[in-house]
């Protein structure tokens, strides 16, 4: 069974995906970008920071990376911030 991954795309944007090309390909999608848009975005795999807590705008916390992945089932856009 494949294991989705949590990437962070570009500087402000996190996708899970069940690799790096699939992660952009979900950030592509998600934000209608054009192709100059993402020719320069790095994909870092973030599973390292799985237990970082997620915040809402005002600062309060949400719940952690983990979590937040655990409940997805396929490759999706998860959170950005500017």
């Amino acid at each position: 069974m494949k294991k989705l991954i949590p990437y962070q795309v570009g500087e402000n944007d996190v996708v899970v995906a069940y690799n790096p090309q699939q992660a952009l390909e979900v950030l592509i999608e998600y934000c209608a970008y054009e192709a100059d848009d993402y020719q320069d975005f790095d994909v870092e795999d973030i599973s390292h920071k799985l237990d970082s807590m997620l915040r809402d705008e005002e600062g309060a916390d949400i719940e952690t990376l983990r979590e937040w992945v655990a409940r997805t089932r396929e490759p999706e856009y998860l959170y950005g911030w500017e």
